[in-house]
């Protein structure tokens, strides 16, 4: 197979068709094409097979530009491809990298955890919007042992907030679903606002629509 083959598309597909997902799913679902294409890819040199992974990973970054950990998956990739190695060699070397990226990430997730523990009030209401992974992991383990409720808004145009809310509901934390209209009414009953971000950089924080208003609204009543 060719990085321009239709099969590398439609590993690629459920990325670019994927707007609900936050970062971390995203994240996860990217390194599994790329160790796909490591295998997979047609190359007969070293050369070839970084050029045809090149191909792929340009792929992923065109399907979510906005998603920082993408870059950073793509680049230790390729980097793990040395010239002088065989091509069986790179080709085990991507995949590596590719797993090693997802369970890597799956350690930088918790530990994004353990430090937002120390945000969350001992009682009362914890705000957000969308559905950011890391977001989730945090307010189910620790929402009910604190005994904190959560206002969930819709996040529109996808409603991915509707399958947040429903999945700390079913860890046991009291949630408030509300639609996204709502907001300036209902900030003021929260005591924090967390949220995710799919990427932080120079040019300021990259997250769901509606992210923006609600830390506006937030800061505007002093609700760190």
């Amino acid at each position: 197979m060719t990085a321009s083959d239709p099969d590398f598309d439609e590993l690629v597909a459920p990325l670019r068709e994927d707007n609900v997902s936050g970062a971390t799913e995203l994240s996860q679902t990217a390194a599994e094409v790329l160790r796909r294409a490591a295998i997979r890819v047609q190359a007969g040199s070293v050369a070839e097979l970084r050029w045809g992974l090149g191909q792929v990973c340009a792929k992923i970054l065109d399907a979510q530009p906005s998603m920082a950990p993408m870059v950073t998956l793509v680049r230790g990739v390729l980097d793990a491809v040395e010239p002088e190695e065989s091509v069986e060699d790179g080709r085990l070397a991507a995949a590596d990298a590719a797993e090693a990226f997802r369970a890597g990430f799956e350690t930088r997730v918790r530990a994004v955890v353990e430090t937002a523990r120390a945000l969350l009030p001992p009682a009362g209401m914890v705000g957000t919007i969308s559905a950011s992974g890391s977001v989730r992991e945090l307010l189910a383990s620790e929402a009910p042992r604190r005994r904190c409720r959560v206002l969930c808004f819709e996040s529109r145009p996808m409603q991915e907030g509707r399958s947040l809310a429903g999945a700390l509901a079913e860890a046991g934390v009291s949630v408030t679903f509300a639609v996204d209209a709502a907001m300036d009414a209902l900030v003021p009953e929260c005591d924090v606002v967390l949220l995710g971000a799919d990427s932080v950089g120079d040019e300021g924080i990259a997250n769901k629509i509606g992210s923006c208003a609600l830390s506006r609204a937030a800061a505007r009543l002093g609700i760190p």
